[in-house]
């Protein structure tokens, strides 16, 4: 739990005496210190309740009958950097509390969010609602900065896809469509609420920056558009890979066709000297039997060297 001073010069920390901007971690705060501040300031128990899940809901409205003076709630998602666990481990709600003379912010675990807000904006945030634009902001960073590791992973899987692909590059693919599907749910669900927000008459007041929010509009169209093109372009490449197996898999049905016409050719020829009528050329040769196994060779051989030379590919 950490206490900010937010004033007209901007960002800096504080204690909780004169701090007015309360920043909760999940892994930082207790259950009892969450219920000690809605109790504090007739908060709803669920307001702090969000967890590290990639299917949260965002959210914007006020609250009634509490001790703040116009309090609002706003829950935003945002992903932080990470290698090693997957795209639903990674999305986490950041729930953001606003009223007249406080702000308080709930992170999870893992967020990198505040740090990276803190590093080149602190004193450039003079009030509360600069400080929530700027953490939407900072949230289609994220997104972005992941977007733009996507398209190297595609391009990568294109290049895959005009050769043999095998198991690797498939689960691979299978892996960037679930990010990128997480990543286009969760920036449709969140563009309603930023509308609301940026739309919102009390907030745009208290921003007085027009610039700001046409950048956070511009951040959201961008990464919008990215997801769009992105998700595209790995279903076209999908397409590919199952183009390429079938193309594969009709290719050996016909050489094991050829394979199993190649076997019947002895076959055929045992069956026709086999009958028991007459008339048969060889029939009463002591050699009969050698000369139909040498025909029945010699016409497989034959087949043999003309289907190996066919196409399969055509």
């Amino acid at each position: 739990m950490t206490y900010y001073r937010v004033s007209k010069d901007g960002v800096e920390k504080s204690d909780q005496e004169n701090g007015n901007w309360l920043v909760l971690r999940e892994d930082a705060v207790t259950k009892e210190t969450l219920s000690k501040i809605n109790d504090e300031y007739s908060l709803p128990d669920e307001l702090f309740s969000a967890r590290n899940e990639a299917e949260e809901v965002t959210r914007f409205e006020s609250l009634k009958d509490t001790k703040l003076k116009n309090p609002m709630v706003l829950v935003l998602m945002d992903l932080y950097d990470s290698k090693t666990e997957t795209i639903e481990e990674r999305l986490e709600p950041v729930t953001i509390l606003k009223a007249d003379d406080l702000l308080i912010t709930h992170v999870c675990r893992e967020s990198s969010l505040i740090d990276h807000l803190l590093e080149n904006n602190a004193t450039d945030l003079n009030n509360f609602e600069k400080i929530i634009a700027r953490l939407a902001y900072t949230t289609y960073r994220h997104f972005i900065a992941e977007l733009s590791e996507i398209k190297e992973e595609i391009d990568k899987l294109d290049q895959a896809s005009r050769k043999a692909a095998g198991k690797e590059e498939l689960v691979k693919l299978t892996d960037t469509q679930r990010v990128v599907v997480y990543i286009d749910q969760t920036l449709l669900d969140q563009k309603e609420v930023l509308d609301k927000l940026l739309t919102d008459e009390d907030f745009l007041t208290g921003l007085a920056d027009e610039k700001l929010s046409y950048d956070i509009r511009v951040r959201q169209r961008h990464a919008e558009k990215m997801v769009n093109i992105y998700r595209d372009l790995l279903e076209s490449i999908s397409n590919l890979f199952v183009s390429m197996m079938d193309r594969s898999l009709n290719n050996l049905m016909k050489y094991l066709d050829s394979v199993a016409l190649i076997i019947s050719i002895p076959s055929l020829f045992a069956g026709v000297w086999g009958m028991n009528v007459g008339g048969l050329p060889g029939t009463k040769s002591k050699i009969g039997f050698v000369i139909v196994m040498l025909a029945a060779v010699l016409v497989s051989i034959i087949f043999g060297i003309y289907l190996r030379n066919k196409d399969y590919s055509k």
